[in-house]
């Protein structure tokens, strides 16, 4: 039984294209994109062709927390035979789903990153993805142009917060994992919250408010998966607990959460998306 792994998988992948290993292949290239963050770290990723790393790229499976990884690794990529590669810039360009980059990080590229500077073609494609952000009456014209589509993470489930029992307030969170049909704990929450809000915002999840067995909160903590950690942010302006939420962003408005009966919210955690309760979207 071959072992995947991040530094060996470009290299296997090969081997069971050349000798028509189908299963193998399919195998492959679902652990490619399941651990798309650390192979594009390995020397393997940076010696694909042009054409083995546009079909990586290009993948609606690619397992990412945004898309700034997908730049981000195109960019290495490219800087490592910058003469040879450069003339592929663009044309790769157009697998990162470039308006679901914040504006900060678009116009950054536009302002400071030489390689966009200096080519036309990758300019015109960052001046459509801010018109995306800028100009929404006209965002299904340039779903032509550019892909708006969320890649399609591996979700897990997490139960945050909520009640064990009448009066037992609970801090923990607990992830589901369908695959392996289990679940596992996750980093507890800094404070415990019932009835409170889970919202996810580029990648992170935030739990706003809430009851703690005692008091109604005001004070909002988010989750980073990288750091793994829950970091305090600014506290609403007032307590809330049952309450409604929503994300103002360019993607499609996030879930509005609904209580369950024990108190807990059940979400479903994928890069960037979360499904609430009874699958609502």
């Amino acid at each position: 039984m071959i072992q995947l792994d991040a530094g060996n998988c470009i290299g296997i992948s090969r081997f069971a294209e050349t000798y028509g290993c189908h299963e193998l292949c399919l195998s492959t290239s679902k652990f490619i994109c399941q651990h798309f963050e650390e192979v594009c770290q390995t020397e393997e990723f940076l010696e694909l062709t042009r054409a083995e790393l546009d079909e990586i790229v290009s993948n609606d499976c690619l397992n990412v927390l945004t898309e700034e990884s997908v730049f981000y690794a195109l960019e290495s990529w490219i800087k490592y035979d910058l003469t040879e590669r450069q003339q592929y810039l663009a044309q790769l360009l157009h697998c990162v789903r470039l308006p679901l980059l914040s504006v900060k990080f678009l116009t950054r590229l536009y302002e400071a990153n030489h390689l966009i500077r200096d080519d036309h073609a990758c300019k015109h494609l960052l001046n459509e993805a801010l018109k995306y952000h800028f100009m929404p009456e006209h965002r299904l014209s340039y779903q032509t142009v550019l892909s708006t589509r969320p890649r399609c993470a591996p979700k897990v489930l997490l139960a945050v917060g909520g009640k064990a029992g009448l009066f037992a307030t609970l801090e923990s969170v607990e992830r589901w994992d369908p695959d392996s049909n289990t679940w596992a704990s996750v980093e507890r929450m800094a404070e415990c919250r019932s009835t409170l809000g889970v919202v996810v915002l580029a990648g992170e999840l935030y739990a706003l408010g809430g009851y703690d067995g005692q008091y109604y909160l005001q004070s909002v903590e988010k989750y980073g998966p990288k750091l793994k950690e829950w970091q305090p942010v600014a506290p609403m302006t007032k307590s809330r607990s049952c309450f409604s939420h929503d994300t103002d962003h360019t993607r499609p408005p996030a879930n509005t959460s609904q209580q369950n009966r024990a108190g807990n919210l059940i979400c479903q955690f994928g890069a960037i998306t979360y499904e609430v309760n009874k699958e609502l979207r």
